[in-house]
């Protein structure tokens, strides 16, 4: 790491296959070489879309980041070789050459770069030689969320037994990509690990009193963005909210009721409680720049019920 705690650059350029069209900056002056906007920033992950392009960082503070240019040369002349200095948050991060440039000819130049990200949040990157691009960002977002916690309950729905609880079991979140839901773009990470869930409590007393007992838990690797598997973390691309849901529709398991005047217990069978970060907005504020999310929420529920929950995720960065 630099002064003032910025990054160094990694070595390492090699080319990036796919870029989109974009209409080019005319040059200055005869034979002056400019390079034009961003054609595109783009990052080597398939499922992340070009107009969201993020930046996922390894657990080692690496990530790899591309840029497509166009860059023209309007003059009579033929241009050398140029070399270009790429600017993250101002900082020169990486240089490269391109060219020789044919006169009234453009050159696509598709670049791909590793660095290493102390810090999360959003990178503005420029492209300089003469002059520079206008200024692009990428979102920079952990590989992995580490699910410190993340419980539900007890909760109940008549302010009595039975209680219903749940919580991760080696949970993490592993970064998916970009999606939308409802028409809203975020970036997703899917579940991987296990739910436990498990009911409790006494209802009554005497010979009316009835005990509730039962548990299961669950596993999957990956869960997946939709039910019935649902598992998945979710942050708005300005990185400025968040929401994560884990429920598993497809899994049950067997709970106990023993009555005091039933000659037989009653096994029913009951799904496991959802685990989610809820918020009366439905999505969590957050800041670009968060390594840490958590939370709790302690809410009516039902008849005199209660839903209950916490939530803590750290990013697996340096």
């Amino acid at each position: 790491m630099g002064r003032n705690g910025k990054r160094l650059p990694r070595a390492g350029i090699v080319l990036l296959s796919a870029v989109a069209a974009l209409v080019a900056i005319p040059a200055a002056a005869s034979a002056k070489l400019l390079a034009s906007e961003f054609e595109a920033l783009t990052v080597p992950h398939d499922n992340v879309n070009p107009a969201f392009p993020a930046i996922v960082v390894e657990s080692d503070g690496a990530g790899s980041y591309g840029i497509s240019l166009k860059i023209s040369n309007t003059g009579r002349q033929r241009v050398p070789a140029k070399q270009f200095r790429v600017l993250l948050d101002g900082d020169e991060a990486a240089t490269f050459r391109a060219g020789p440039f044919p006169p009234r000819k453009s050159l696509r130049v598709r670049q791909v770069f590793s660095d290493d990200f102390p810090v999360l949040g959003l990178q503005p990157v420029r492209v300089c030689q003469r002059k520079c691009t206008r200024e692009r960002r990428f979102a920079v977002v952990p590989q992995t969320w580490n699910v410190d916690s993340f419980t539900s309950g007890p909760d109940n729905f008549t302010g009595n037994p039975p209680d219903y609880s749940a919580s991760a079991d080696d949970l993490i979140f592993d970064f998916y990509g970009s999606i939308r839901a409802s028409g809203v773009p975020y970036y997703a990470w899917l579940a991987r690990g296990g739910v436990n869930g498990e009911v409790t409590g006494t209802n009554g007393s005497g010979e009316g009193a009835c005990t509730f007992s039962g548990s299961g838990s669950t596993w999957n690797d990956p869960w997946d963005v939709v039910p019935p598997k649902e598992g998945y973390l979710r942050v708005g691309v300005d990185l400025d909210e968040y929401n994560a849901y884990v429920e598993d529709g497809l899994y049950s398991f067997s709970m106990t009721r023993d009555c005091v005047q039933d000659e037989h217990d009653d096994v029913l069978d009951e799904e496991i409680d959802p685990l989610e970060t809820w918020s009366p907005n439905a999505n969590v504020a957050m800041s670009p720049g968060q390594t840490t999310l958590s939370g709790s929420y302690d809410e009516p529920f039902g008849f005199g019920g209660s839903h209950s929950g916490d939530w803590s995720f750290s990013a697996a960065i340096p």
